[in-house]
Formats: C-alpha cells, structure tokens, sequence
C-alpha cells in the first residue's frame, strides 16, 4: 500500500518531499506531528482512510498543490 501511494503522489508531482513516519519505526517524530492515527499527510495535511477510488483522487489534488 506505502509503495502505491508513493507512485501516485509521484505520477502528479515528482519534486514533493515522501517521508514515512510512524509510531513504530520513528516514534519521535510520530509525537512531534501528532500522529494518533493512521493517516497519509501530504503537506502536512491529513488524508484519512476512506474509498480506494476517493482516497487516490484526494491524493492526486492534494499533491498537485
């Protein structure tokens, strides 16, 4: 799933910074962004889980920004 969200963001804008962060592997910075959560933050915004098809567009026009 983390690879196919990074190939779309990269279809729409290959110049945005991906950075993976979670409360496993880099916990400080899962505190520091306050991520309770599971959630795919372009941006610094939240795109929480919902459709496949919904969640794909949100990417594309959050990415495009």
């Amino acid at each position: 799933m983390r690879e196919m969200i990074k190939a779309e963001i990269r279809k729409v804008n290959k110049e945005i910074p991906i950075k993976e962060c979670n409360l496993w592997d880099c916990p400080e910075e899962a505190i520091r962004r306050r991520i309770t959560y599971v959630a795919t933050y372009i941006n610094g915004k939240p795109v929480l889980p919902m459709a496949a098809r919904k969640f794909l567009e949100t990417l594309r026009r959050m990415a495009r920004n």
